[in-house]
């Protein structure tokens, strides 16, 4: 029967790219991350693991180890903070590479070790999720103050805290926050 065999083929093929991608995508993380291959077994492990509690895919999970390799974070440190970058995504309805860029500014900004990725994740969900908050004005907001806060002394949770106040009173663009906070912290 040709329907079933054509099937089978398409099966094959579909598993084959994603291999190739899935494959492709660890290597360039290896070479950022100048990983070993016993720890790369590792984080293949951890990636499948978040892959299958998660709604992201093996392949955007690689392409965000990829990222934070980029932000200098070591192949045991990516393990440990990618679940909490994909809960981040989930948890906002955002996309994993937004999630990765605000939780990597966040802590290169603040000075902050990538053992506090969970705690900083932890923090911008629960804010975000009790107020207007949302990722692209936290992104901005962040983009555009939190070095002038780090600056100040200002601590992560307490610009936090602000952004999320200032976006309850109406304020809808993340660059008018931003723009207004660096603004008061100048």
């Amino acid at each position: 029967d040709y329907l079933t065999m054509g099937m089978g083929i398409g099966t094959l093929m579909g598993t084959y790219a994603f291999l190739r991608d899935f494959e492709a995508a660890l290597k360039q993380t290896q070479a950022i991350a100048n990983a070993t291959e016993g720890q790369m077994q590792n984080l293949r492990k951890a990636i499948m693991e978040v892959s299958d509690s998660s709604r992201f895919s093996a392949i955007q999970l690689t392409e965000a180890t990829t990222t934070l390799a980029q932000a200098g974070f070591s192949v045991s440190e990516i393990e440990k903070t990618l679940s909490s970058v994909a809960t981040l995504a989930t948890a906002t309805g955002s996309t994993l590479s937004d999630s990765v860029d605000i939780a990597t500014s966040t802590l290169a900004a603040f000075k902050m070790s990538a053992e506090s990725m969970p705690t900083v994740i932890n923090q911008i969900t629960q804010a975000m999720n009790l107020s207007k908050l949302d990722v692209p004005k936290f992104m901005l907001t962040t983009q555009y103050a939190a070095n002038a806060a780090a600056d100040l002394g200002i601590s992560f949770r307490e610009m936090l805290s602000a952004t999320a106040a200032v976006s309850n009173t109406g304020i809808r663009s993340g660059s008018t926050m931003g723009t207004g906070m660096r603004q008061l912290l100048a």
